[in-house]
């Protein structure tokens, strides 16, 4: 039975290990898909290409589902760079 969204992280994997999989398998796509060049190494376009491929979960990683390793990227983005109350408090 799947828990409720308030009751946070519910997925099998740590997010560790998730991030693991998930850069893998976007790694071995991109370099598969540009003739062996890693993310670094492609134009901006094309960057810019395969993260919203990877939003919408239109390219498809082994073992991995897209859409949500994006969705995690996002999150852990979002939550590195949006300080919390108590650290812009102590940052003035």
């Amino acid at each position: 039975m799947p828990g409720a969204a308030t009751q946070g992280y519910q997925m099998p994997d740590a997010p560790a290990a998730r991030y693991r999989a998930g850069l893998k398998a976007l790694a071995d796509y991109v370099k598969a898909t540009f003739s062996g060049r890693s993310f670094s190494e492609l134009v901006p376009a094309d960057q810019d290409k395969m993260l919203a491929e990877l939003e919408t979960g239109s390219i498809t990683l082994k073992d991995v589902k897209g859409a949500e390793f994006f969705a995690l990227l996002l999150q852990n983005t979002q939550e590195g760079f949006l300080p919390t109350r108590s650290t812009a408090a102590t940052a003035t």
